[in-house]
């Protein structure tokens, strides 16, 4: 895990997530020498979760994620991450971190919906930043180290660090 996905990891994990980190979407295809292809992370967060240390509710980034249309004390929900920390990337690269069969795949990891669903699911977020079903909802989320508008919530990872390395906070 590099520093920015570090950073991501504890800035979701101490707003009340748990985490997978490099979860394998889909393996390397040898027939058609197509490389395998991870989440940076994939998160669950509950509404009612309480850490010790940090992960309080007197921790949260309640605004942020207010801005996200998304409310911590209220909210089931499931996270997909794509980290980019450097200037190097475009915003292609964030459409194929978020495409379809990655979607699907992470969406059946999560386990907040039918296995059925998940298609179904996928096709509506891939066109969204998020989108609620039943009681769960289920976003993209890219920190990144400059900004690229898309289908996705962003979060700077200079912001995600300032939150992390609040005296504070943990």
């Amino acid at each position: 895990m590099n520093y920015a996905e570090a950073l991501a990891y504890w800035y979701l994990r101490l707003n009340g997530f748990f985490l997978i980190e490099n979860f394998v979407l889909h393996r390397f295809d040898q027939e058609n020498k197509s490389g395998s292809a991870d989440a940076d992370l994939l998160g669950i967060r509950l509404p009612h979760v309480y850490e010790t240390v940090g992960g309080q509710k007197q921790d949260w980034d309640y605004e942020r994620f207010k801005s996200w249309d998304i409310d911590l004390s209220k909210d089931y929900l499931g996270v997909i991450v794509e980290v980019k920390s450097g200037q190097n990337f475009d915003k292609e690269e964030l459409l194929k971190a978020f495409n379809h069969k990655r979607l699907v795949s992470a969406i059946k990891r999560c386990g907040m919906f039918p296995r059925s669903k998940a298609a179904e699911i996928a096709n509506q977020l891939k066109e969204s930043s998020s989108i609620r079903q039943n009681q769960w909802t289920i976003m993209k989320l890219a920190v990144l180290g400059k900004n690229i508008e898309g289908p996705w919530n962003v979060l700077d990872i200079r912001e995600a660090e300032l939150q992390v390395n609040q005296p504070d906070f943990i």
